[in-house]
């Protein structure tokens, strides 16, 4: 990865605004800080505004790993095109699977809430979001040990899910779901889009940027050796910068064209 905030770097992504692209966003450790407890995650106000003003402007999207309703609650804002559970909630999906991948979920759940209450998992909070699960062990004294052990579980479960790293939470998807790269790249047919730039912050949004694509700009807030975006900004805290630079040099959408 090379830094966001270098000649370069701030060369490519003015060239993406001057094109008509889809601005799309994870949320947690993105637009808003990782938290202690995911209920207190938050927009800032100043990037509430800032986001308002840009979706009077442009197409927006958040892809995230929350339920669609849960984020939904939590952006508010009317033209942002919110995505739940890994890119599996929110875009269009045959009924039939989501209700195999639901199930799933379900008799997951209720076959692990009885190993959680071993004293070995002490610490570990699961988060049940409809079409995937989180294992958060923040909480946990031991994190490394429980860490793997978690993983061992979390294995032996049928049909074996795609288990991916997140900030302290293993994140548990159905096989058959989708992932954020198929999302957004179902956004942009949907939408006659040609061209994305998308911010993301954890393993959950390499999906995006394993694309490779030319016409996809895939920037990671936090460094990672092993991450395939691009470019990289050092924290949340960049991420207002890069919205004040949206409205600052972005080409605006023909006008009264939205998500909806």
């Amino acid at each position: 990865m090379k830094p966001l905030f270098s000649n370069t770097g701030l060369k490519t992504f003015d060239r993406f605004l001057k094109q008509e692209c889809l601005l799309a966003f994870d949320f947690d450790g993105t637009l808003v800080p990782i938290v202690a407890n995911p209920d207190d995650a938050h927009l800032q106000p100043s990037i509430f505004r800032l986001l308002q003003e840009i979706t009077r402007r442009f197409k927006v999207a958040v892809i995230s790993g929350r339920s669609l309703l849960d984020l939904k609650y939590r952006v508010r804002l009317q033209n942002v095109q919110c995505v739940g559970n890994h890119g599996a909630e929110g875009i269009a999906r045959n009924e039939t699977e989501v209700k195999m991948i639901r199930e799933s979920c379900d008799r997951w759940a209720n076959g692990l809430e009885t190993a959680l209450r071993n004293e070995n998992f002490r610490g570990v909070f699961l988060e049940k979001k409809g079409l995937s699960l989180s294992f958060h062990y923040r909480h946990a004294i031991d994190q490394s040990g429980i860490r793997e052990s978690l993983f061992q579980l979390l294995s032996c479960l049928s049909p074996r899910p795609r288990i991916v790293a997140g900030h302290e939470v293993w994140n548990v998807v159905h096989p058959q779901a989708p992932n954020k790269g198929q999302a957004l790249l179902q956004l942009l047919r949907t939408h006659a889009l040609d061209h994305a730039i998308y911010i993301g912050d954890d393993e959950t949004d390499e999906d995006v940027f394993s694309l490779q694509s030319d016409q996809i700009l895939g920037i990671r807030v936090g460094y990672s050796y092993s991450s395939q975006a691009l470019y990289s900004m050092d924290s949340v805290h960049d991420v207002a910068k890069i919205l004040q630079r949206i409205l600052k040099l972005g080409k605006p959408l023909q006008e009264g064209v939205h998500f909806g």
